[in-house]
């Protein structure tokens, strides 16, 4: 068996005298909370397609789950979206195209 020593989010396997370093993230992609119908969340998604970013999407009228997540982001009481959520946990509110180049270094 080969022991596995988690620190935080990363972590290491040991056998016999050779370590093998994996970076682990519990979300290792953006994540983007939207709906169909909304033009803020279809701008996001081109500027997604555009810089050829992957990411998840999930659609708040298909997903309750989804809109809990939205919930939590908004802490104004509104339900806002898109919802654009980055690996490090940072995450943006309607951002716009600008806004998404800043915050990707693009």
């Amino acid at each position: 068996m080969i022991p596995k020593y988690i620190i935080g989010l990363n972590y290491c396997i040991i056998e016999e005298f050779t370590i093998v370093y994996l970076l682990y993230s519990h979300m290792e992609e953006i994540i983007m909370y939207g709906a169909e119908w909304c033009a803020d969340c279809r701008r996001a998604k081109l500027f997604f397609r555009d810089h050829n970013i992957s990411y998840i999407y999930k659609n708040i009228d298909e997903d309750a789950d989804a809109m809990e997540k939205v919930k939590k982001y908004n802490n104004n009481g509104n339900n806002s979206i898109p919802v654009v959520v980055f690996p490090d946990g940072s995450f943006l509110i309607e951002p716009s195209y600008k806004a998404l180049e800043e915050k990707l270094s693009l």
